[in-house]
């Protein structure tokens, strides 16, 4: 019922950021037809330069960068899936990312690894040892078992479990943290 491939950008997205310390720094995501790992089309990504410290203070590279999508209308006669591809190079456990749900207009909140039915997150490392914004949610964290990088796969995700019912509106901020 709803597909996005990027291919226009982040046309219809909405951007938001959130910096941990004063003087540090975020980085916005950004759409591109290049990405890691031979994907064709288009893709959304947060690039990390390799810079930025975990210093607690100016030049921190500690923040969160999302990209909201468009409402989408579930159907009053489906059930609610949510099925889609990501690749991931990060330092484990304390960098990553996650997707909540918004539900008619409500909060924005985690969808748990349990409505996940194929390749579900982990968890982030919590908030006494890890400066990112979402220390402790479940999120998509690390790299190909000690490789550098990373490789694509694909996450599926019962809505109903999160609390998405037939005839509801949803939309989805994709997060990233570095």
């Amino acid at each position: 019922m709803w597909t996005e491939d990027f291919e226009d950008g982040l046309a219809g997205w909405t951007a938001s950021q959130q910096v941990v310390f004063s003087g540090g720094f975020g980085r916005a995501r950004e759409g591109s037809t290049s990405a890691p790992g031979d994907h064709a089309g288009g893709v959304a990504y947060g690039p990390a330069p390799d810079r930025g410290e975990c210093s607690n203070g100016a030049g921190d590279f500690s923040s969160r960068d999302s990209i909201t999508s468009p409402v989408v209308q579930i159907p009053a006669t489906d059930s609610a899936r949510l099925s889609f591809e990501h690749y991931v190079s990060t330092e484990t456990g304390y960098d990553g990312g996650n997707v909540k749900v918004s539900v008619n207009g409500g909060p924005f909140v985690v969808i748990p690894a349990t409505a996940y039915t194929f390749n579900a997150p982990t968890k982030l490392t919590d908030a006494s040892t890890n400066t990112n914004p979402m220390a402790g949610e479940d999120g998509f964290t690390g790299t190909d078992g000690g490789k550098i990088g990373g490789s694509w796969g694909t996450s599926r995700v019962d809505l109903t479990k999160a609390g998405v019912t037939a005839g509801d509106s949803v939309t989805f901020p994709l997060r990233r943290r570095s």
